[in-house]
């Protein structure tokens, strides 16, 4: 059985009752489980700040705070040194980290999330990121993010890092126009990272993907229909598979599938390739030519035998998927 390794991430499991809250200047009613995860997402200042410097990031974080209403309760203040010391000691910040942070519901499996809520979580994190760089262009200051232990990106001077802008900028023209659609790459690319797993096995009958809480989703092989990139999202792979109630997908993000430096996404990708009779499309070459973290992301030489036998598997397949309904037409027409 291969095992791919990854960055190991903890959750925090959250307290409280049902959370009712406004949506879009609409009342929605939406009860969370009291049990339901949550995390943490963080923010703080890359290097070390003055005394000056560390007041300006306080007032920020209070004017955040403010800035509107926050769903899990508002960003508050960060000084690793001082009072949260165990953020450093769990490896959510570094020990001398200045910054905030605030808490979101997990949407990772087993948990999931109303649209309500999700949107809610989308709005308050494109607020976080907006104020941040505008912060960041002022001060010269830059910022990390990251959700619980996991680095999710990087805001340098008003911009967000190349880590992002790599992935999505191409999509952006008007330059006016930046700001608002960065924003929202940079929450959807938090969003896929969030929703990928973190330890994925495979033998030759079954995917096995492991989430927080070591939540395991066993994903038969023979249930595998499509394999493909994520559209927008070069550093994500999507695996679409069919389940008893209806069509799944399994995001991969390159990032949480690696040793060491090395991305082992194409290997793996590859082995499943191998190992699905059942394919109906494959669409990887895109996914195959992409630079992430200056690497290409399939981490290796692509065996383009593996991949094209796949991609004719694909065709005959969706060849055989129609021909009961050419024979019925047929039937239907003869009497």
């Amino acid at each position: 059985m291969r095992t791919c390794r990854v960055a190991s991430v903890t959750t925090q499991v959250g307290q409280g009752l049902g959370v009712h809250f406004m949506v879009n200047e609409a009342m929605m009613a939406v009860s969370i489980s009291p049990d339901h995860a949550r995390q943490k997402l963080v923010f703080y200042v890359d290097g070390r700040v003055t005394d000056v410097q560390k007041e300006k990031i306080q007032n920020a974080v209070k004017e955040l705070a403010t800035a509107r209403d926050w769903l899990l309760g508002a960003p508050r203040f960060v000084d690793a040194n001082k009072t949260d010391m165990q953020l450093a000691k769990d490896g959510l910040v570094p020990p001398d980290a200045i910054g905030g942070l605030f808490e979101i519901y997990s949407a990772l499996p087993p948990w999931e999330l109303p649209h309500e809520v999700d949107e809610r979580h989308f709005q308050e994190v494109s607020t976080l990121v907006a104020r941040l760089c505008d912060f960041s262009k002022a001060s010269r200051l830059s910022f990390e993010i990251g959700l619980d232990d996991v680095f999710v990106g990087s805001i340098d001077s008003g911009k967000m890092s190349r880590f992002f802008k790599q992935n999505k900028i191409d999509y952006i023209i008007i330059g006016s126009l930046f700001a608002i659609f960065g924003m929202l790459f940079f929450t959807n690319n938090l969003r896929l990272l969030l929703k990928a797993p973190g330890k994925i096995q495979i033998n030759a009958s079954d995917i096995f993907a492991s989430f927080y809480r070591n939540r395991t989703v066993r994903i038969p092989l023979v249930n595998v229909v499509k394999v493909t990139g994520t559209f927008g999202v070069s550093s994500v792979i999507k695996i679409c598979y069919d389940s008893a109630e209806k069509q799944k997908s399994l995001l991969i993000h390159v990032d949480r599938l690696r040793t060491g430096e090395k991305f082992e996404v194409g290997a793996l990708i590859e082995e499943i390739l191998q190992n699905t009779p059942n394919i109906q499309e494959v669409d990887v070459e895109k996914f195959i030519e992409q630079v992430f973290r200056h690497q290409l992301v399939w981490g290796k030489s692509p065996d383009w035998t593996i991949i094209n036998t796949a991609k004719r598997r694909a065709e005959e397949n969706r060849k055989k998927l129609k021909q009961p309904q050419t024979e019925t037409q047929g039937t239907k027409e003869s009497a």
